[in-house]
């Protein structure tokens, strides 16, 4: 008997033995602090998918398993989308995010793979300066002055930039208030000491100072008072009210009867 060869096909099938795999252990997104609720941050379809090496691969599903207090949302399990629930606040000092994720098959949770998702959250130019004081307090004698000579309160004036990460550089300015009270009797230097332009009566001038960041002064700045208090100087003699001054009195007055009562003024308010 003649054997003749007999080729059969042999088809292999695919056996699914491989979960689907993250490229990466970690990812990471940064996003603004004033990104806007409801906002995609990250879709790991197209930014961090997974892989599956079985040939024929099953359909996969992203989970988030933390979602740092409802912060974040997974709102398309397939693709896997990262969308913002909550708004972010740099200054607060939530300014990172670890969210633990998973993708598994849909037919079979057991073949999965996990990964981290790090959000981190960049501050953005939203506050204004803010004063280490709201009112401060600066004592001068009465006088005349060129404007040449500056005066500091103590605690000096100072401010910061409200947005602790971007810290844009703090300059001071008389606030146009003050100067619409006191027309160019006031200065405010830059570095926030105080020039006096003119003569300075005794009492007290409440002085509004501004400051604001050097690169956007028209939307980031802040007002805080300086109050001024002039003391009165004991620069004048005292003046008789009377130049001349007579009296009568009768022989038989008592001892003790007052006669005349003369009267003197010190135009020093203080001092008299």
């Amino acid at each position: 008997m003649r054997k003749l060869p007999l080729s059969l096909p042999v088809i292999i099938s695919d056996v699914d033995e491989y979960a689907p795999t993250f490229t990466s252990a970690m990812f990471s997104v940064q996003v603004p602090e004033n990104t806007t609720v409801g906002s995609k941050l990250f879709t790991f379809a197209i930014d961090g998918p997974a892989t599956d090496k079985d040939r024929i691969s099953q359909l996969t599903q992203y989970v988030l398993i933390s979602d740092a207090n409802g912060r974040f949302a997974i709102n398309d399990q397939y693709q896997g989308i990262v969308e913002l629930k909550q708004p972010l606040d740099y200054e607060s000092g939530n300014t990172e995010f670890r969210l633990n994720v998973t993708v598994q098959e849909v037919n079979n949770v057991s073949m999965a793979d996990f990964t981290t998702l790090v959000i981190k959250v960049t501050d953005v130019d939203d506050l204004n300066p803010v004063f280490n004081q709201q009112a401060y307090t600066l004592q001068l004698q009465e006088g005349t002055f060129t404007g040449l000579e500056s005066f500091s309160p103590s605690p000096a004036i100072t401010a910061y930039d409200g947005d602790r990460a971007i810290n844009q550089t703090i300059v001071f300015a008389l606030d146009t208030s003050t100067k619409a009270l006191y027309g160019n009797l006031f200065d405010v230097a830059r570095n926030g000491s105080l020039r006096v332009n003119g003569a300075l009566k005794p009492g007290q001038y409440n002085i509004n100072v501004k400051a604001y960041q050097i690169d956007n002064p028209t939307f980031r700045y802040a007002v805080a008072i300086l109050v001024l208090n002039v003391s009165d100087v004991n620069n004048n003699k005292p003046v008789m009210n009377s130049a001349q001054y007579s009296a009568s009195v009768s022989e038989l007055a008592a001892i003790g009867t007052t006669i005349l009562t003369i009267a003197a003024s010190d135009l020093d308010e203080e001092k008299s």
